[in-house]
This record gives structure tokens, sequence and C-alpha cells, in this order.
């Protein structure tokens, strides 16, 4: 059950000693209880009570830069630094490397006291300026450091491919073109559709689907995202796109989603009835995407009905300053999807979504 989490494996854990032992005599114990009647382990290896080293540094988080849309090729890489030893430390040796790249070795100048942390920027600037992801590692570099082991750290940053021309259009006859997968357990692939149901794109050869040839994977709950789209001088924008659903009616489905904020909230592109042709048809009233409302249904004659095929939706958009679309989908079987967005499935068994074209056209004027 969620209350009952496992490691997998052995972590590590540093606790300091409070001061109320010293000049004492001091026996230690852990305390282990099982109350669930569940088959549960235990393990304790490597106990250890050290007297801490004068010198001891380390880099404990890498804390810039962060995910985002068209990251620069002067990208401020900052970290922060603690003082894990007793004595306080100057003119700290410390470096940065991009995908284990060469070093960028700079000094913190200090002083930097026991137990206290500090934020340090390096004056060199990193290149992030092509979109993918960076595997940006960290460390300081004290010749007599005590316990090189808490020395760096790593963090993982992806830099958002920007679409700034319009009309974008995408068919992914020549690969992903920025977009990404992710979610729970994802199956999505792009390629060309071999299923039993879906087998054949929405137009050339190419779509993404979750699982081209089958089934999707177990307690799937995935998605295919955009890039980042500016809509700085965007207006009365409108998504055009091919999709093709065949998802259990009132348990399975899919939706589209958009982010402002560069994807740390996502919010549903309309509803039921705000869409101009073929938006979602129904609401879900079973599984754990119960309330939401999606593409549905896998018979012609269930209530609601699958698409049957490939089948054109049409929404407008309106205008936003920088977004990220995706489509999300929790459990399907099969789903394809061309390009601007994040698709959600939800326990779909069968699902393809292609989209075609984001345009852009001038404000309305009524006579």
């Amino acid at each position: 059950s969620a209350n009952h989490v496992s490691s997998n494996a052995f972590a590590r854990y540093t606790v300091p000693v409070p001061s109320s032992m010293v000049g004492g005599f001091v026996k230690v114990r852990l305390n282990f209880r099982q109350q669930s009647g569940l088959d549960v382990d235990f393990d304790v290896d490597n106990f250890q009570i050290v007297q801490p080293p004068a010198v001891d540094m380390g880099v404990v988080a890498i804390t810039s830069p962060n995910d985002g849309c068209g990251l620069s090729a002067s990208s401020v890489v900052s970290v922060r630094v603690r003082n894990f030893g007793t004595a306080a430390q100057s003119n700290i040796p410390v470096f940065y490397s991009i995908n284990g790249g060469t070093a960028i070795n700079e000094v913190i100048p200090g002083p930097v006291n026991p137990g206290d942390t500090l934020t340090y920027s390096f004056a060199t600037t990193a290149n992030l300026a092509v979109a993918g992801p960076y595997n940006i590692a960290a460390a300081t570099a004290s010749p007599s450091d005590g316990d090189p082991a808490n020395d760096g750290a790593n963090r993982l940053v992806t830099s958002y491919l920007l679409v700034n021309q319009f009309p974008y259009s995408q068919d992914f006859e020549n690969g992903p073109a920025g977009w990404t997968v992710g979610g729970s357990n994802p199956s999505w692939a792009l390629g060309a559709p071999t299923g039993t149901v879906i087998n054949a794109a929405g137009g050339g050869v190419a779509s993404w689907v979750t699982n081209l040839a089958g089934n999707y994977n177990a307690n799937e709950a995935s998605y295919i995202q955009s890039p980042c789209l500016s809509f700085a001088s965007v207006f009365n924008a409108v998504l055009n796109m091919k999709v093709w659903w065949h998802g259990e009616a009132g348990w399975d489905g899919g939706q589209v989603q958009y982010s402002l904020d560069g994807g740390n909230t996502w919010t549903v592109l309309g509803n039921g009835s705000s869409g101009l042709f073929n938006w979602y048809n129904d609401t879900l009233t079973f599984g754990p995407a119960v309330g939401r409302t999606v593409w549905t249904g896998n018979t012609t004659t269930s209530l609601p009905p699958t698409s049957g095929g490939w089948v054109n939706a049409h929404r407008v958009v309106g205008s936003t300053l920088v977004t990220v679309w995706r489509l999300l989908i929790s459990n399907p079987v099969s789903f394809c999807v061309l390009p601007t967005i994040r698709m959600v499935l939800f326990n779909t068994k069968v699902w393809a979504l292609m989209i075609s074209a984001l345009t852009c056209h001038p404000p309305l004027i009524w006579a």
C-alpha cells in the first residue's frame, strides 16, 4: 500500500550526534516495529560513529539552470555548497561539467564556516542552446578533503525546442521534431502503425503510437509532449488535427492539455461542449481518471462510439505567451499523435492521434 514504501536498495543516512552525548557513556539502538501483517525486511549495514574531518566540503545541489524553453548559449550554472567539516574553509576549488565533457574549474573565495552553506554561480556559463537533455555534474575538489563521497551532485536539465514561426505544422515524417515522451511506463513510439485496429498513419507513413504493433503497457499513464510554442505575436490560433480513438467507454480516453509555466502545471484544453469540431465526446465515470472529459468509445454501437478511423478535430486555442502542449494518455493500448500538444491517455485500449497543423488567424471582425 501507499503506507509501505520500499527503498529496494541500501541508502546512506548521516545524523549529527547531539551535543548532550558529549562526555558520557552512550548506547545506540535501532528500533523496528511491524504491525501490518505484511512480509517485510529491514536491513542495516556499515554503521559508523566518526569524528568529522577538519576539511570536508561538498556540492549538495545544482540549483540552476532549470528545464526551460529555448535555454541560452550563456546559461548560468549555480551550485549550493556545504561545509561538512569542523574548520572554516576559503579558496575552495569547485568545478562543473556537461555530459561528461571538459570540466570548468573555478574557486569559491569563502570563508564558509562549519555547517554553513552558500550558493555559488560560475562565471563561465554553459551553452544549452541546442534542444535536448544535459547531464550536469558539479563537485568541490579540496585536495585534503576528508570525505570525497559527499563532494558532488548531478542534475539532468532539458532545453526544449522553442517554436516561434507560424503557421506551425508537423507530420513527423522526418523524426520527432522536438516532441518528447513522458509519464509512467510509456509505450509511445514514432513510426508506421501496424496494429490490428490502427494500421496506417493519418497522413504519410509515420505517427506517434502507443505501441506501433500491439497493446499498451500495463498500468501506463503516459503522454507525448510538444516543443514550446511562443504565442507572443499570435492571435486567435486554431488547432487542427486528426484523431483516431478506440477506448472502453466510461473507463478509457485521451485529452489535450497545455501549460503556461514551462510544464509545471497543466490545464485541459476545452471540454465536450466548447470544441468547434469533433472535440471530446464524453466524461469518464470509472477508474483512476473518473471525471475527466475525453475522447472515448470502443465500438460503433457504444455510447459514445469509437471514431472508427481518422477524423478531423478542430479547436480555437487563443493567445498565450509561451505554451507547451501535450497529449496525455493513461493505460492506452495504441495511440498515435502528430504535433503540438500533450496528449494524455487514460486506460485506453486502442488510440491514435495525429496533429496536422496549428494555424493562426487574424482577429474576427463582425460587420
